[in-house]
């Protein structure tokens, strides 16, 4: 099992550690090529698009969220792990599945009433 955090702060790697977890990649973008090398059982860790975690999950790899709410004032700032803690970080696992998708110009179906 491989354990991949997705970040742009490394005082999460810290952090997520303390919880019990190893990190053996950290990345700061995630991308196909990334989601080629999961296999089953792997874990992805950070705060990615619903479309990816649902292709993570699709990979029979696991998707953990770190939550934390950031006030507007420290959004784009490095944060410490103290930060971390005082924003209520915390990891959830999540599974997203694609049900549907629509391309341009599809027709969208009226819902049921």
């Amino acid at each position: 099992m491989t354990t991949y955090l997705v970040s742009r702060h490394p005082a999460s790697v810290e952090w997520i550690e303390q919880q019990g977890f190893t990190i053996n990649h950290f990345l700061n973008h995630f991308d196909d090529t990334h989601l080629a090398q999961l296999k089953p059982g792997d874990i992805v860790m950070g705060i990615l698009p619903m479309q990816i975690v649902a292709d993570i999950n699709q990979k029979g790899a696991h998707y953990y969220h770190l939550t934390l709410n950031i006030p507007f004032e420290y959004r784009g700032k490095e944060l410490t792990q103290a930060d971390l803690i005082r924003f209520g970080a915390t990891l959830t696992e999540y599974q997203v599945k694609k049900i549907k998708e629509i391309t341009q110009n599809a027709k969208i179906p009226s819902p049921a009433s």
